[in-house]
């Protein structure tokens, strides 16, 4: 082989090369894409426990007797550990400060309110809740939706016309956020839930042979003996973090 094959074949060899190397380089210049670490939007939460304090007001619609528990200031706590994943266990103890209405059906429609007595309603519940981020925050909030069943319930006595609250089966679901700040241990967190429970009349309400004749009852036979109302409620709350 002379010289000049030699070149040849060098120079053919080292032509090769360049192109191979080519793809290589290129893809060192390419420009980096997502977030570094320090710069990404999602943080993870350390803790898997919470113990939240919070206030608020709950919304109660008027009943058709506007004998139930009205509208007041709730304040309560709740617990919430992770189960794993986006899942947390949640409890709840509040008191709602309300009052209501004292009806006496035997007497004419004029004189057949009494006044008003205070009525604190607790409501305990346990649920489910679902963080939307999973166990991350993204740019330091964290949305979660929830569902609890539970018991609502009051300790007045049964009054001159008959009505009681009492215990009843109560349903909730809602939504809230949490803001983190940072990796300490303190949180803040806004929700919005719908609590769902009945409201039961009695009997005295829709008439009676005990009631003077013309005195005309609360209620008339169409309206139901118990319905289901929604009664929302939004609260603001200060969270502590713990159990890593």
């Amino acid at each position: 082989m002379n010289f000049a094959s030699r070149s040849t074949i060098l120079t053919a060899a080292s032509a090769v090369l360049f192109l191979l190397g080519m793809p290589a380089g290129a893809q060192e210049q390419e420009p980096v894409t997502g977030h570094l670490p320090s710069e990404s939007p999602y943080r993870d939460i350390p803790w898997r426990g919470q113990v939240t304090a919070y206030t608020g007001w709950m919304n109660i619609p008027t009943d058709p007797a506007g004998v139930a528990p009205q509208s007041g200031p709730i304040i309560g706590s709740r617990l919430d550990l992770r189960l794993g994943g986006p899942v947390d266990f949640v409890a709840r103890l509040a008191v709602v400060a309300t009052e209501r209405n004292v009806l006496d059906p035997a007497r004419p429609l004029d004189e057949r309110l009494l006044g008003t007595t205070g009525v604190p309603l607790t409501f305990m519940d346990v649920g489910l809740a679902l963080n939307l981020t999973g166990n991350r925050t993204w740019n330091r909030i964290q949305p979660q939706v929830h569902l609890g069943l539970g018991f609502v319930m009051d300790t007045d006595k049964t009054d001159v016309g008959d009505y009681r609250h009492g215990t009843n089966f109560a349903l909730s679901l809602g939504t809230g956020v949490r803001w983190i700040p940072g990796s300490g241990r303190f949180s803040a967190r806004l929700d919005i839930a719908d609590h769902l429970f009945r409201v039961r009349y009695p009997a005295l309400y829709y008439g009676d042979p005990s009631i003077p004749e013309g005195i005309p009852p609360i209620l008339d036979a169409e309206t139901a003996r118990s319905s289901w109302t929604n009664n929302f409620a939004i609260t603001l709350g200060a969270t502590y973090q713990f159990w890593r």
